[in-house]
């Protein structure tokens, strides 16, 4: 079983690099001008920044949840040259103190819309994730290995449209040394409403995580397997329809979970009412332990600050 999730994983990357090369113009449009120069996009100065702030509380028949996150995003462009940060920061009664993303990165946009970055800190690979759930799910999701974590690491990558490939290094003792930790390779692509991902750690054991979405007006399909080649190996099947209409302002999203675990397999549901910056959820689910079935019903509160 782990030699085919291995090879599983492994066509998926090759799979998704046979794409990406299959939109490159070629290497000599990609990176060079008329005299041999760095094909670069001229643009204007210019800086983005975001700062997003968000309160949740959650209380289940398992337990109760309280944290305050803090997502900060900067970036700098001059010229076809661009540096940026990002931080997320977290207090949460579950995780504590926290700040699962904190990196630095650098690089160049080109002028056929392709940008080549690196990035170095503590970050995600993965954007098909599992999202539009209350706040203890989405907990639950990152501590399955969602969206595929990776903690200092060195990483360069390549995007075009809905194309990347990345290739990187991280868990050493300091994220400038190679000589402990692990190197990876992951891929992304998206193609309509349609997106797969993949990527591999070459760790003393492989393992590896594969994603893919699909979208249709309000309807999203999710699945994420995540651990893959690993004792806590783990897959999570969703389905959300968002936006719907209930009239003054107040929109409703619905959703649904299937989550198998190798200690823990469950199915999870939940309904957010969304009003403004404020989103009521109520939650309700059942999961076996043990051969032991445990009923799950709660409410969560997600306000935007």
């Amino acid at each position: 079983m782990k030699k085919q999730v291995i090879n599983f994983v492994g066509i998926v990357v090759l799979v998704l690099i046979a794409v990406i090369l299959s939109n490159l113009d070629g290497v000599n449009n990609l990176f060079m001008a008329g005299n041999n120069g760095w094909s670069l996009k001229q643009m204007n100065d210019t800086t983005k920044t975001s700062v997003v702030a968000f309160a949740e509380a959650n209380t289940t028949t398992d337990q109760n949840l309280a944290q305050i996150c803090t997502i900060m995003n900067y970036e700098k462009q001059v010229n076809g040259l661009f540096f940026g940060a990002d931080l997320i920061g977290c207090v949460s009664t579950e995780f504590g103190v926290v700040c699962p993303t904190y990196d630095v990165r650098a690089g160049l946009d080109l002028q056929n819309g392709a940008r080549i970055e690196l990035k170095c800190g503590n970050f995600t690979r993965n954007s098909v994730k599992t999202a539009g759930f209350d706040p203890q799910f989405s907990n639950f999701c990152t501590m399955a290995g969602d969206p595929a974590s990776v903690a200092k690491a060195v990483q360069i990558g390549y995007t075009k449209g809905g194309t990347k490939i990345l290739i990187g290094h991280q868990a050493g003792s300091e994220f400038y040394k190679f000589n402990d930790g692990n190197y990876y390779i992951a891929a992304e692509q998206r193609i309509g409403n349609f997106a797969v991902s993949g990527g591999a750690d070459f760790a003393e054991n492989i393992t590896g995580y594969a994603a893919a979405n699909w979208s249709c007006g309000n309807n999203v399909i999710n699945l994420n397997c995540n651990k893959l080649g690993s004792e806590n190996q783990n897959f999570i099947l969703s389905y959300n329809h968002n936006n719907i209409s209930l009239g003054k302002g107040v929109m409703m999203n619905v959703g649904s979970a299937l989550y198998v675990q190798p200690a823990k397999t469950g199915l999870h549901m939940v309904a957010g009412f969304c009003k403004s910056n404020y989103k009521l959820f109520a939650q309700a689910g059942a999961y076996t332990v043990e051969k032991t079935v445990k009923p799950l019903i709660g409410l969560g509160l997600n306000v935007k600050l």
